[in-house]
């Protein structure tokens, strides 16, 4: 690799890590605050649509669609992209917003907590990077 590429790939790393790990807390921390004012229901499957090989390890995923019902009237949504475990009449567990019912989230909070958690790991790493960049200019 060329020595200029490298150079900047060694700048820019720990900045890059160190983004990309603040932007997976935010958005984690958003949606376990989410947890919080949203309200519990129960939901059916109606549809699972698969898409074959498209998961961040090649794997497939699932876009589920779901029914539920608030305050006497039945909402149609997507819960989002899941992996196995879910079929088509199987009530599940979600979350929705009191102030626009068509808005839910996966009632979990596990996700949520491993992504800050990862997201955390990122930014330390970024930190580690930019203090190994700094030890080796001598600063």
């Amino acid at each position: 690799m060329n020595q200029a590429v490298s150079r900047i790939l060694r700048v820019l790393s720990p900045f890059i890590a160190l983004a990309l790990g603040v932007v997976v807390i935010v958005v984690c921390a958003i949606q376990l605050g989410h947890h919080k004012t949203y309200l519990p229901a129960k939901a059916t499957i109606e549809s699972i649509e698969v898409d074959y090989g498209v998961g961040e390890d090649d794997s497939d995923t699932y876009t589920v669609m779901v029914a539920y019902t608030v305050d006497g009237t039945t909402y149609h949504s997507e819960l989002g992209e899941m992996k196995n475990g879910y079929h088509q009449g199987k009530e599940v567990d979600i979350l929705y917003n009191p102030e626009n019912p068509e808005k839910i989230i996966p009632a979990g909070k596990t996700g949520f907590i491993i992504g800050i958690v990862v997201g955390g790991v990122a930014c330390l790493a970024g930190v580690g990077m930019f203090i190994g960049n700094l030890r080796r200019r001598g600063v």
